[in-house]
């Protein structure tokens, strides 16, 4: 090996030749210390002779990734009509049912993202991935042979015990990316997320309104399919160092986790996702009010969710690039600043258009808040130990995902849909609060220059 590292100095010393003495000079200096190096660290050494894999990965896994959502949103924004297709009737029992639909993978999720998580460091994080991928694309089509609400919603429980590509991506991301690009990583693939809900719920709303949602939710699980041989064949993982995981993963992680800064960052994903789950659920319940029947409503829904999601994908390409530069804590605040401020122009809207253009601002600058947080997250935590970091963070994060469509059960069945719009804005308030009252914690700079 110490021969190939040497041919390769001699190449690089055969470039420099027609270059003057100075830089020839320190062209020969540069590749001695690195001959040196390579004695005492050969894999590190190595790695500066490889093109960068963490890029290519990261490609791979955002096309997979827009896969595995567009997959899922081919059914899972319809199921308030697909519920009144299994039977369901009644304005209380509809919402009570997207409830309990919404909320269910969330509780599964809760359970198990720290034991996925823990197993991807310990093990492969590409081996959870592919494992999140086919159980997801096996249980998006069985939702379509589904026979009652009950079959229904235990297959959405199951969906989050055995799924959850979003933290696996995360989590494997944030492992093989350079800290410097961390942000931008974790920026660009949550824009997968948004460019797969995009394409999933615009194509899933002509399919379902078209050829009905048994069959939606098939063609759903075939594209998850596709994303998991393409995660599968394509992506090259590479395996860390023994010496560099440490002996009891699971204590280590909780020790970090449980210093301020975590906690802070835990409870503020909390709120956010509570913000980001109490209207989409319900959306499609929302456009039936306002365009007067369902006749319509599953191709209405989809393009305001699709449209939706090119705000937030656009949110994750540009805004949040901003955090490897700027502030993040004025970030997030003017983000969710900016949110809450909207959310009062939703209260008094009664027509579709209106509606659509507000929510889809809105979005935009919500969406970009949890790619920040999870950058945040990232470049605090040992690479070593990302994924059972994530899983432990998602946890709790996942809980907020399961109590927003439980609260906006209860207000909904209460109050009607339209009260939704109210809870929202009072969410944006609490988390805007929550924000301002922890200020100087998020902004120490141990916040974000913690390991690598």
């Amino acid at each position: 090996m110490l021969s190939i590292y040497a041919g390769a100095c001699l190449f690089s010393s055969f470039r420099s030749i027609s270059m003057n003495k100075n830089t020839t000079i320190q062209y020969t200096l540069l590749y001695t210390k690195k001959l040196k190096l390579f004695q005492k660290k050969p894999r590190q050494v190595i790695m500066l002779f490889v093109m960068d894999t963490w890029k290519r990965n990261l490609y791979i896994i955002w096309l997979a990734q827009i896969f595995s959502i567009a997959g899922f949103q081919f059914g899972i924004p319809f199921i308030p009509f697909f519920l009144q297709e299994l039977g369901i009737s009644g304005d209380e029992q509809i919402k009570f049912w997207t409830g309990i639909t919404a909320a269910g993978p969330s509780l599964g999720l809760a359970i198990m993202a720290p034991v996925w998580g823990y197993l991807a460091d310990r093990f492969s994080k590409k081996a959870m991935m592919v494992r999140a991928m086919f159980s997801a694309a096996v249980i998006l089509s069985l939702m379509g042979l589904s026979v009652n609400a009950y079959m229904l919603a235990s297959l959405r429980v199951l969906q989050g015990f055995l799924t959850g590509t979003v933290s696996a991506a995360l989590a494997m991301v944030a492992a093989m990316t350079p800290r410097e690009k961390q942000a931008y990583a974790l920026g660009f693939i949550s824009s997968a997320t948004f460019i797969g809900n995009t394409l999933g719920q615009a194509a899933g709303g002509f399919t379902a309104g078209y050829f009905g949602y048994r069959f939606s939710f098939l063609i759903g699980g075939l594209i998850i399919f596709s994303g998991f041989c393409l995660m599968l064949l394509a992506v090259k993982e590479k395996k860390t160092l023994p010496a560099l995981i440490p002996q009891n993963i699971l204590k280590e992680a909780v020790k970090i986790v449980r210093q301020p800064l975590f906690l802070i960052l835990i409870l503020f994903l909390f709120l956010i996702r509570m913000v980001r789950m109490t209207l989409p659920p319900y959306l499609p319940l929302l456009v039936q009010d306002m365009i007067g029947g369902v006749r319509g409503a599953p191709q209405a829904t989809g393009i305001i969710l699709a449209v939706t999601s090119i705000a937030v994908a656009l949110s994750g390409l540009t805004i949040v690039r901003l955090a490897d530069r700027l502030n993040k804590w004025t970030l997030l605040f003017l983000m969710l600043g900016t949110g809450f401020l909207g959310s009062f122009f939703l209260i008094p809207v009664n027509n579709i258009f209106s509606f659509s253009i507000v929510f889809i601002i809105i979005s935009f600058f919500i969406g970009g808040i949890e790619p920040v947080i999870n950058s945040s997250i990232s470049t605090s935590s040992p690479a070593a130990l990302r994924g059972t970091i994530f899983g432990l963070t998602g946890q709790f994060g996942s809980l907020g995902w399961f109590f927003a469509p439980l609260a906006g059960s209860f207000v909904s069945i209460n109050f009607g849909c339209r009260y939704l719009f109210y809870f929202f804005s009072i969410l944006l308030f609490i988390s805007l609060v929550f924000l301002f009252i922890f200020k100087k914690t998020i902004k120490a700079p141990a916040c974000f220059y913690g390991h690598n």
